[in-house]
């Protein structure tokens, strides 16, 4: 069923999350489920490094962690569409929506193939808790490029939130509702559209690894515009990303671009992804440095305009202590590859 306001899209009761397939159970035991700490318990806990100045990435500008973020008095010349097309031309991109390696019912499958175990340490659990400071059971939360779901169900179980999962795939959407999930729905984004969600249907927004899918910036801004649409005003917006400043390391489960090389906005990048049976997926992806994203949500209608590169040592309180405990995490200690940005729609 469509969700939208008169549909209950804005119930906070015990009933949407019955909805969700989770009837009966309290949330408590859905977070002591996950592996996770209970997200809700540090909701008010300030990051470390929030309050200090440390710059997201070389082409983007220099951001206070825990502040808004301000735009620069000048317009840098590679925010030009211009300018960013004609070296992505020269770079060879391909101008696609998605890389061909996640394309049809195998490219599904090879995608929910990948270990993610970088994800699992320094990006969703930062999500989680982005998402614990700003809704409380029952709401609901879009995953915006669910791929097979499995995010969207565990954040469904954790947050104990009704979770609604959208993608540009059928195959995926497919390979989702095959699976035992938490989530209560999924619907397919056509034209640009998460189709038969009603506007300001949602009380949150996730997005993680999608923007470096997008081939230009108005297809970014595309991307933030229709998330606008799905959120309530003043929901939050949380997007997780690769920083493509961090190139060249081998990272546990990922290794961003090619060692040596710099990467302009846009330009196109090999993502290798480590899959759970040990080989290497190689994926193409565009170069999007963080320090681009605050001028484009606020462009889309979002305001407040918060980034933080998650560390280990962060994570300690967050992230499974097994998968913590299971190896060294030498590069994501050196350098943290992942960025979490969180934004409230105006």
């Amino acid at each position: 069923m469509p969700i939208g306001r008169v549909e209950g899209c804005g119930d906070h009761g015990r009933a949407a999350g019955d909805r969700a397939g989770t009837p009966g159970r309290h949330a408590a035991e859905l977070r002591a489920d996950s592996g996770f700490t209970d997200l809700r318990a540090v909701r008010f806990r300030e990051d470390r490094h929030y309050g200090t100045d440390r710059p997201v990435g070389p082409y983007g500008r220099h951001l206070r962690y825990g502040t808004p973020c301000r735009s620069p008095a000048a317009r840098p010349r590679w925010a030009d569409s211009g300018a960013v097309n004609e070296r992505s031309r020269k770079r060879g991109r391909t101008g696609g929506t998605g890389d061909p390696a996640w394309s049809g019912r195998a490219g599904a499958e090879a995608f929910a193939a990948v270990e993610a175990a970088t994800d699992w340490l320094l990006g969703y659990p930062f999500v989680f808790r982005a998402l614990a400071r700003r809704i409380r059971g029952g709401d609901v939360l879009v995953d915006y490029g669910c791929g097979p779901g499995a995010v969207a169900d565990r954040a469904a179980r954790i947050l104990g939130a009704r979770v609604v999962g959208v993608d540009t795939s059928p195959e995926m959407l497919a390979l989702a509702r095959a699976q035992e999930s938490a989530v209560a729905e999924f619907h397919l984004v056509e034209n640009g559209r998460a189709t038969g969600l009603a506007d300001g249907c949602a009380d949150a927004v996730m997005c993680n690894h999608v923007i470096a899918s997008l081939p230009d910036e108005q297809a970014v801004l595309g991307v933030f515009t229709e998330i606008r649409r799905l959120l309530r005003p003043g929901a939050p917006c949380v997007l997780l990303a690769t920083d493509p400043a961090c190139t060249g390391r081998e990272y546990a489960s990922l290794r961003i671009g090619e060692p040596g090389e710099v990467y302009g906005p846009g330009d196109e990048l090999t993502v290798r992804l480590r899959r759970t049976d040990g080989t290497w997926q190689e994926v193409r992806n565009h170069a999007w440095p963080p320090g681009i994203y605050p001028e484009l949500l606020e462009g889309a209608g979002f305001r407040e305009v918060v980034q933080q590169h998650p560390t280990v040592e962060e994570a300690q309180s967050l992230a499974d202590p097994e998968l913590l405990r299971g190896r060294d995490w030498t590069a994501e200690r050196e350098r943290p590859p992942l960025v979490v940005t969180t934004a409230l729609a105006v």
